[in-house]
This record gives structure tokens, C-alpha cells and sequence, in this order.
């Protein structure tokens, strides 16, 4: 199983990626350091509540795809099959 800090790290990465933005250029959006994103998504560090909200407000993600990713999430919020059936486990 991943830790908090993993699932956080790729998913980051991989949203930002996915956009075609350089560590950089979501550094600067975010009003943080390159250095202070590129720890986040090597899984060194995990973002504060603020941050996080901010990161996924930026990249336009979806609370469930940054925690549940390797559960059958898609990273921009739309369900698999799978994360159908996560979603129905957890609910009992």
C-alpha cells in the first residue's frame, strides 16, 4: 500500500504533466518554490491543507483522484469500473 505521501507525489506529478507544465511554471501559479514542489512530488514532503487545496484547484483535480489513484480512480475525476466498486465497498 502507498503511503499519504506517494499517492500525493505521483498524482501531483503526473496531473501536472498531464497539463504540460514545467515544475516551474506550477511553482509560480502556486506562489511556492520549485524546489518546495519538486519535494512534494518525490514524495519528500507532503503539502499543508492549504497548499494541497490550492494544487488541486490549479490542476483541476478531484479530492478521490489524488487518494484513491491505484483504486480505479481516473487522476481527473472520472471513474473506472473499479473505483465504482471501491466507492460501494466503502459505503457499507
Amino acid at each position: 500500500m502507498q503511503s499519504v505521501s506517494e499517492k500525493l507525489g505521483n498524482a501531483i506529478k503526473l496531473a501536472r504533466q498531464e497539463r504540460q507544465l514545467t515544475q516551474r511554471e506550477l511553482a509560480e501559479r502556486l506562489s511556492i518554490s520549485p524546489h518546495y514542489l519538486m519535494t512534494i512530488e518525490n514524495k519528500e514532503q507532503i503539502p499543508g491543507s492549504d497548499l494541497l487545496f490550492r494544487i488541486i484547484r490549479e490542476l483541476n483535480l478531484s479530492a478521490d483522484a489524488i487518494f484513491y489513484l491505484n483504486e480505479g480512480f481516473h487522476l481527473f475525476g472520472a471513474r473506472t469500473e473499479r473505483g465504482k466498486e471501491v466507492l460501494r465497498q466503502r459505503a457499507f
